[in-house]
């Protein structure tokens, strides 16, 4: 059985403590640390739609399989609205 890996893709300073994730490369870095990434199944932590929209792209085009992910910055979860 094939797990999920848990990425959060959010740049150091915006990563917030509470999420669970098993695996911390921000954006910017997933060229660089690629290697680290195990071949498993994920599910992305972003904190925008544009950052989400780069990873998946980014990851899809090294053969990684995107199964689920999470947005932080949702402008339709902000209470208010």
């Amino acid at each position: 059985m094939t797990n999920t890996l848990v990425l959060d893709i959010r740049g150091y300073k915006e990563r917030i403590y509470d999420t669970r994730s098993d695996l911390h490369i921000p954006y910017a870095y997933l060229k660089r640390y690629k290697d680290e990434i195990p071949n498993e199944r994920l599910h992305l932590v972003v904190q925008h739609r544009l950052e989400l929209n780069l990873g998946v792209r980014y990851l899809a085009s090294e053969r990684y399989k995107i199964t689920s992910y999470q947005v932080n910055d949702c402008p339709w979860k902000r209470k208010g609205r």
